[in-house]
């Protein structure tokens, strides 16, 4: 029996592409949250995606591109049959221990739901860990990727291309 995993990787990717919305922080200056966005922005390609503690095979983490432009988020992976894309918006707010993001995706089967992750950014790479939206969707406390764990844990390296 042959293992599907576009859905699983597609809503991990969802997540990310929901990294680029609103900046609406409560208690947190423009400027940390502004910050961070630029940061982020630019390419990013997959070096770890962890889902319901499951690494992603290689073919398919090798596949996985975010690239983050002002506010939106465009992730691009290789599914099962078909190449796909998904776009969304996000908020960060960098006030919170860990940092918090909610993504908002733009189309797809979690078109308009927020979804809620932790993330952060050292030098040139970037970690994000997001709930799914089934199961309650509870936002993660911490990157924790092993057996028994319901978030979708990603690691991204800046593309220096």
């Amino acid at each position: 029996m042959r293992r599907t995993h576009s859905r699983p990787v597609s809503l991990a990717c969802l997540a990310l592409g929901l990294l680029a919305a609103g900046l609406a922080i409560h208690g947190v200056s423009a400027g940390d949250t502004k910050k961070d966005q630029e940061r982020l922005q630019g390419t990013w390609k997959a070096t770890r995606v962890t889902v319901n503690g499951t690494e992603v095979p290689g073919e398919v983490l090798k596949s996985i591109t975010v690239t983050i432009r002002g506010n939106e988020i465009n992730t691009a992976f290789k599914g099962d049959d078909q190449d796909m894309n998904q776009k969304a918006g996000f908020k960060l707010d960098p006030s919170k221990k860990p940092k918090q993001i909610d993504l908002v995706p733009e189309d797809g089967p979690e078109k308009g739901k927020r979804l809620e992750g932790i993330y952060e950014i050292e030098g040139d790479t970037f970690r994000m860990a997001i709930a799914p939206p089934v199961g309650g969707g509870k936002r993660p406390e911490n990157f924790n990727a092993g057996e028994g764990s319901t978030a979708f844990v990603m690691t991204f390296q800046r593309d220096k291309k």
